[in-house]
């Protein structure tokens, strides 16, 4: 597996769970991903830990968190 993860602001990480996982993947090569989990939290982990609702992560970090994962599903 693997991970992406963005932080905003104010410290909140927007953390998605892959599979298969990134690796040494460039966008647009490899094995298609499936996000298996999309959570936030105080820390980027492979599982969520102290999550907190979505909606608490800063707008913009979200629209970046976002866009790459649509740039690494394509």
């Amino acid at each position: 597996g693997g991970w992406l993860a963005r932080r905003d602001p104010a410290g909140l990480y927007v953390v998605a769970n892959l599979s298969p996982g990134l690796g040494y993947y460039m966008y647009g090569e490899g094995d298609d991903q499936k996000v298996t989990t999309l959570w936030a939290g105080s820390a980027p982990a492979t599982l969520p830990r102290d999550s907190v609702p979505l909606g608490e992560v800063d707008p913009v970090t979200m629209s970046e968190a976002i866009h790459d994962l649509t740039r690494s599903a394509s």
